[in-house]
């Protein structure tokens, strides 16, 4: 053990001696990672990059990156396992952040979206239903959920007459259909001398 690993941890390497396996050193989960992983080191196969977590004297977790691999000896006949560690925890607290940042904006996303399909069923609502006038079609296919495209019919007095109404707002989604749901209300209020 070097002076490095121990700085990282906070033991002396009396303390560290004292411990009777490197596996008092690890957090639960990593315990159970690192034993698998190191089952296949005993069989020839070296570790690489093996993620872990260790817990420092002060019991705070210290994430490292961990190599190893089996090295025979030969003037004591016998082999030795020799690990190297890499310090990832600013690594693992970016993750971590990055994460969370993920989960705020998937979060506002649906939130977004959930919105979207509001607005989009209130602005349906504003159409005319389907044959609601005989003899006349309608569709209405919106580039994007809400948009700027709207029509209607506007009734007058003169039950022989009808209005159509067609606009089109520049731009798409939410801003350009609230446009157009005021220019409705607005032809629909107006006085019949108006239309």
């Amino acid at each position: 053990v070097n002076v490095t690993f121990l700085d990282w941890l906070g033991y002396s390497k009396k303390q560290i001696l004292a411990k009777e396996k490197f596996l008092s050193l690890l957090e639960e989960e990593s315990e159970f990672y690192f034993t698998q992983k190191f089952r296949n080191l005993l069989e020839g196969s070296d570790i690489r990059n093996l993620e872990l977590c260790l817990l420092t004297k002060k019991g705070e977790p210290l994430f490292v990156s961990l190599s190893g691999k089996m090295i025979f000896v030969p003037k004591e006949q016998r082999s030795i396992v020799k690990f190297s560690a890499f310090d990832i925890t600013e690594k693992k607290k970016i993750e971590h952040a990055l994460k969370e940042k993920t989960k705020k904006v998937l979060h506002q996303n649906e939130i977004m979206k959930n919105d979207l399909n509001l607005a989009a069923k209130i602005q349906s609502a504003f159409l005319p239903k389907e044959n609601s006038i005989e003899n006349i079609a309608t569709l209405y296919l919106p580039l994007d959920k809400v948009g700027g495209d709207f029509f209607d019919f506007i009734h007058f007095r003169d039950k022989n007459k009808l209005g159509i109404f067609i606009s089109d707002v520049a731009g798409h989604g939410i801003p350009s259909a609230f446009i157009t749901a005021i220019l409705k209300s607005a032809i629909h209020q107006s006085s019949p001398d108006l239309k």
